[in-house]
């Protein structure tokens, strides 16, 4: 299925947001950056987040010396980020610098994508960085609130110069999911028209993957329903390879890709498949929570970026509203 003029325009990227601090492994982040569709952005903001309030510096020192220390974190991130200044001079892109201080970034984040309609904001991982507080509770509201698309770098695995791809294309993983109207046999193709517009004209293999989670039979305590309730998952399973067979048929860009139907709980198995595959970017959709929901039942993107081993782009559910109480 063919994408609209209409639809490429929405989805261009124009104006990338990234994400810097002191820890930032630059020369890589650059590399990852050449992953982006060039030719779709206009504007590059560098977002330099510094520390301000820490309490060694609030408590000890004199406010003389916190405004030199201050002064001198913000050339730090300047001479820091020459190499980036550069890349974006060599690209021609237009670039601008913003601050933000540790404990306020999230507000200024947050005011800065609404005003200023961010269509990617990119976060690199720091090599001092944990997978497993990556995605933390302030990137989480941030998705939550702006649901700007969020492609995480994993520079974590080089603190030297980056490694080159040997693959001439890239390995890109699409999970995907039902439709959320509760019919179990349609599948959402909204990421799949996203990476048709973002990946446009770029060297890329995709992937398609679709995981679900049957009841186990141990559930069922009356014997002769066991049968009945294995010819249910059988045939549930069938309709479901048959609408994940029909989804790919739609979109020329994944029609001779190999789909995948794993049973399991997808940060299990997903993962797995990232590595058997040497996956480059995972797409992942993401569907905000009320705080009540995330806290009884977490979240599921939130789990699988614990465990990738790979660049992560989140797409958020555009239509999807919640209450933030």
């Amino acid at each position: 299925m063919p994408v609209s003029q209409e639809y490429l325009m929405q989805h261009t990227t124009k104006h990338v947001l990234l994400f810097i601090d002191l820890h930032t492994n630059i020369a890589t982040t650059i590399a990852k950056l050449s992953l982006l569709p060039k030719k779709n952005i206009k504007q590059v903001t560098l977002f330099l987040e510094y520390y301000q309030h820490h309490f060694f510096v609030h408590h000890f020192l004199p406010s003389s010396l916190q405004t030199k220390l201050h002064q001198q974190w913000k050339v730090q991130l300047e001479q820091h980020i020459k190499p980036l200044l550069s890349w974006c001079t060599q690209h021609q892109y237009h670039y601008q610098i913003i601050y933000g201080e540790h404990a306020h970034s999230l507000e200024v984040l947050i005011d800065f994508i609404q005003s200023q309609h961010v269509d990617l904001y990119i976060k690199p991982t720091s090599y001092h960085e944990q997978k497993a507080n990556l995605l933390n509770h302030n990137d989480i509201h941030l998705l939550n609130m702006c649901r700007v698309p969020f492609f995480i770098c994993d520079t974590s695995t080089s603190e030297g110069e980056p490694k080159k791809n040997s693959q001439p294309t890239l390995n890109v993983l699409i999970c995907v999911d039902p439709l959320p109207d509760n019919d179990m046999f349609s599948f959402d193709s909204t990421l799949i028209e996203y990476a048709e517009s973002y990946f446009n004209k770029l060297p890329v293999q995709f992937h398609i993957v679709h995981t679900y989670s049957p009841l186990p039979e141990t559930i069922i305590l009356e014997t002769d329903l066991v049968t009945e309730y294995k010819n249910h998952t059988k045939a549930m399973l069938q309709q479901r390879q048959e609408a994940l067979i029909k989804l790919q048929q739609q979109f020329s860009i994944i029609k001779h890709s190999k789909c995948y139907m794993l049973q399991g709980i997808p940060d299990c198995v997903i993962p797995k498949l990232v590595n058997e595959l040497y996956i480059d970017i995972c797409l992942l959709g993401y569907h905000p929570h009320s705080h009540w929901h995330q806290a009884i039942h977490g979240n599921t993107t939130k789990k699988l970026i614990e465990k990738m081993q790979c660049d992560l782009l989140i797409k958020p559910n555009q239509n999807h509203k919640i209450t933030t109480n």
